[in-house]
């Protein structure tokens, strides 16, 4: 994102960051824990499992972004 974006709540209007400097950053949601894949499902007898598990719920929320 370009120097001077800023980030609002979308429903208070609210300013909650605004990048100021180059190498900034705002970590907008966390993500979800991940899934377990098809090595976890590997026995002696399934070599290559066709398996995986869903990952959890992220964090999610809805921003204004401009400058």
């Amino acid at each position: 994102m370009p120097i001077g974006t800023i980030f609002r709540n979308i429903e208070t209007r609210e300013i909650l960051t605004e990048l100021t400097t180059e190498g900034s950053f705002f970590l907008a949601a966390k993500g979800g824990a991940g899934g377990r894949g098809n090595a976890c499902f590997k026995s002696s007898e399934k070599q290559a499992p066709k398996l995986a598990e869903a990952g959890g719920e992220g964090e999610k929320y809805t921003f204004d972004i401009g400058k």
